[in-house]
């Protein structure tokens, strides 16, 4: 806020912009959707006068995010971050982009999308050496998209196949609940329940945790 106070309004700049665009994250993230559109959109503006696809893709992102409650609107606006992203080829802008439209697609129970979405994520993440930096965050939102479509056999492959150890906490605590509600819909009571409790282990107190809290609680009930 203090950079954006500094910087000119006038002329346009790719700095301002850039600021911009991180102000709107932060209110992404911080739950302040109503600020978020408002700063997701000017820097949508300054993006579209200055030609900046990468800025672009980022705008068009986190504006999608910020209405997400508008999921048809929203996704269209990851459509041109999308196609910001790959015009800019920058490949982590891209990997981004692809990582926050999966959370979306999963939101709005889009599963066949989100598995499209992280598949392509996967492969750039391949060719462009950042495997092991994104690959966590994409196959959560895998397993969890395979696991609301019922296809529980890919998903327990996925499940046994991860590195489970090198995932963060969360991400493995997110795998851990997928394994119990489908051992739980199985049948196998003594499995789900056991999963639940090693994923209750390590999913802690803050705000990511919130909604995976209400999957255990369901699984234990």
């Amino acid at each position: 806020e203090q950079a954006l106070r500094l910087l000119p309004a006038e002329p346009v700049t790719h700095e301002r912009g850039d600021i911009i665009a991180r102000l709107a994250m932060f209110a992404v993230f911080s739950g302040d959707a109503v600020a978020a559109a408002e700063y997701a959109r000017d820097a949508v503006r300054i993006a579209e006068q200055l030609g900046a696809t990468a800025l672009a893709a980022r705008a068009h992102a986190y504006l999608g995010l910020a209405i997400a409650g508008q999921p048809d609107t929203a996704v269209g606006h990851f459509d041109k971050a999308r196609t910001a992203a790959t015009a800019c080829g920058d490949p982590q802008v891209l990997l981004d982009v692809v990582t926050w439209e999966s959370a979306l697609l999963l939101a709005t129970g889009r599963y066949e999308a989100v598995i499209d979405a992280v598949q392509q994520g996967m492969r750039i993440a391949h060719h462009t050496f950042r495997f092991a930096e994104v690959a966590p965050v994409l196959l959560v939102k895998w397993v969890q998209a395979l696991t609301a479509l019922s296809r529980w056999p890919q998903a327990l492959m996925l499940i046994d196949e991860a590195e489970l150890e090198h995932l963060p906490p969360l991400g493995y605590a997110a795998l851990l609940l997928c394994r119990a509600r489908i051992t739980l819909a199985q049948g196998d009571v003594a499995a789900a329940h056991s999963a639940a409790d090693h994923a209750g282990k390590l999913l802690g107190d803050g705000p990511w945790a919130r909604s995976y809290r209400l999957q255990l609680l369901t699984v234990q009930c």
